[in-house]
């Protein structure tokens, strides 16, 4: 099946399968992993140096061109240098993926 018609779940399966088990395969981390990429758009498009996820402000521990870059690989279900940035994002706001 080509990737364009892959769903989110398999998007999120073969990126967890590409980072070496430093993601969960599991149907929680994938839903924790939805939350946190929403939280990575907003970083994305925003020069603020906080944000704000479930009612609580974080300071940025990212840059916004680290998180186009992750959303990026997130897209092309790459795991290259930069993105594990993801689980700083989140264990920021205490979720695992």
């Amino acid at each position: 099946m080509k990737k364009e018609k892959w769903s989110e779940f398999e998007r999120y399966i073969v990126l967890t399968d590409n980072s070496k088990m430093e993601m969960g395969g599991t149907y929680i981390h994938f839903l924790n992993f939805k939350k946190i990429v929403e939280v990575i758009r907003n970083i994305a498009h925003s020069d603020k140096s906080s944000y704000l996820y479930n009612g609580n402000i974080y300071s940025r521990e990212i840059t916004s061109t680290d998180a186009q870059k992750i959303l990026l690989n997130i897209e092309t279900c790459t795991w290259m240098n930069g993105t594990h940035l993801i689980k700083t994002v989140a264990n920021q706001v205490g979720l695992q993926i």
